[in-house]
């Protein structure tokens, strides 16, 4: 239940700041 909370907060945040510019965290491959 609460990890559903977290995925919903987390959805709803990202349709929210979709529009700013932000710095993304590039991994590399994995190997």
């Amino acid at each position: 239940m609460i990890e559903e909370f977290m995925i919903s907060a987390n959805e709803a945040v990202s349709r929210e700041f979709s529009s700013f510019p932000f710095l993304y965290r590039i991994h590399e491959e994995p190997k």
